[in-house]
């Protein structure tokens, strides 16, 4: 059977999110971004990793229903050594990745997790209330964008 290589245009590749839709407040939230083969041929996925990071790298942000940002998963930085350029007592900080392929066959999915702890960026414990997860996966030269998930966080 042949198998497709996707780089540049990942057309049988879709991506989704499963969490719960209501959570009890203060409980850890499980996020999967989940990529799935909807295609009829195995297909090789590029997918990037941070060199400080386990798995590759994925978004999540979570949102108020007004659009606002509590929330971002963001792939974790890399320190490196001071370029000839910068100061030599501050490392470089970025995104230094490697990139690596995944196959998946027609079906299978290949799941990213992260567990959210109901913290807002500074750490604070965040409201009762509705909130929105989006996120993003770069496949290839693509980025790819689940649908919104709506989930409600409850006393």
């Amino acid at each position: 059977m042949d198998t497709q290589r996707f780089g540049p245009s990942p057309q049988p590749l879709s991506l989704h999110i499963e969490a719960p839709r209501i959570v009890r407040r203060g409980t850890p939230i499980r996020i999967e971004l989940v990529l799935v083969n909807r295609g009829t041929r195995p297909v090789v996925a590029s997918l990037g990793r941070s060199l400080s990071d386990t798995q590759p790298n994925f978004f999540l942000w979570i949102r108020k229903r007004g659009g606002v940002t509590v929330w971002c998963r963001a792939p974790i930085k890399s320190q490196s050594l001071p370029s000839r350029d910068s100061a030599p007592s501050q490392p470089r900080i970025g995104y230094a990745s490697v990139t690596f392929e995944i196959r998946l066959a027609p079906g299978a999915t290949y799941r990213l997790k992260e567990q959210w702890l109901q913290r807002d960026r500074n750490g604070n414990p965040v409201a009762v209330g509705r909130y929105l997860i989006t996120g993003s996966l770069r496949v290839g030269q693509r980025v790819l964008e689940p649908p919104v998930r709506g989930f409600r966080i409850v006393n």
